[in-house]
């Protein structure tokens, strides 16, 4: 139980009151600004920076080094002309850099491609096997799996 004992306020209340002051002081008394209660938090702002993954570099030396004269920068698939500005979806990982990581610099793991055939590559790959226009794209794919270490999934043995 807290003792309370007869006091005298600053506002020359006497009474009875627990703490440093009076119901009559509280009740009058103006809200202190910026404090830690009553003030409004601060938004905090959200900035990421992504780390360095080389892969930007990578790319630019896979674009300048893509070839000669005219058909410079072509689709590894259809040997169309890819343009002469390079864009992130013209870099396609034959193998996808979140299940092989180890793969991801790999200059030999990175093919350009028109944004549809990356498109088709990263979604709907296992509609590709058996149409021959890819048939060496997955060639390279089982030379890089046996290269890392990993076997060929069995749905793709006969593209040899």
């Amino acid at each position: 139980m807290i003792s309370v004992k007869r006091k005298t306020c600053k506002c020359g209340y006497e009474g009875f009151f627990p703490g440093k002051k009076c119901k009559k002081c509280k009740f009058y008394e103006k809200p202190k600004q910026n404090t830690k209660a009553n003030a409004t938090p601060k938004k905090k702002t959200f900035t990421y920076k992504r780390k360095a993954t080389g892969e930007k570099e990578l790319f630019q030396r896979i674009w300048e080094v893509g070839g000669t004269g005219e058909d410079k920068q072509v689709s590894f698939v259809s040997g169309v002309q890819l343009g002469t500005d390079g864009r992130s979806w013209h870099f396609s990982h034959v193998l996808p850099k979140g299940r092989y990581p180890e793969a991801r610099l790999d200059e030999e793991n990175i093919v350009l491609k028109t944004l549809e055939e990356h498109e088709l590559w990263e979604n709907h790959q296992y509609k590709l096997i058996n149409d021959p226009k890819w048939h060496h794209v997955f060639k390279l794919k089982h030379k890089l799996l046996l290269k890392y270490g990993y076997n060929i999934p069995p749905n793709e043995e006969h593209i040899r």
